[in-house]
């Protein structure tokens, strides 16, 4: 995202520890307390669609950043559904959180993804941002 412009301004990025999240090694996430395949044994295929070893997956990576508190409607969509989309295309973890530091002019929204899924997720969080300010003149 260093050097991405975004209404006249250039993002600049750098990483910080954070001690509060999760460790490197984490457990697969599934919903509802369910299982989820690769807990159970049963050789799923790969991307190639053979039977071998799985394919090792990046650590996840915390991202935030923060957005005008006017756009996290237009973030979330209609009955959840832009951020869901987001969330599907990216193969990102994304938090907004609404509830913290009521009446802030910003909130954060935390993504969590591989640092190629972060950078995707805010890219398409910023794209968002712009089209909603355009079309109410913001």
């Amino acid at each position: 995202l260093t050097g991405h412009q975004f209404d006249d301004y250039s993002l600049k990025v750098s990483y910080i520890m954070d001690m509060d999240a999760a460790s490197p090694v984490q457990t697969p996430r599934t919903r509802r307390g369910g299982r989820s395949s690769r807990d159970q044994g049963t050789p799923q295929p790969g991307p190639s669609g053979s039977f071998g070893s799985p394919r090792i997956r990046q650590p996840d990576f915390p991202l935030r950043m923060l957005v005008p508190t006017q756009f996290v409607g237009a973030i979330i969509g209609k009955e959840g559904l832009t951020i869901k989309n987001v969330t599907k295309q990216t193969q990102s973890k994304v938090d907004i959180h609404r509830k913290e530091n009521a009446g802030a002019a910003e909130k954060p929204i935390t993504i969590h993804s591989t640092p190629e899924g972060c950078s995707s997720a805010c890219r398409m969080i910023l794209d968002i941002m712009h089209k909603e300010a355009n079309e109410t003149k913001t």
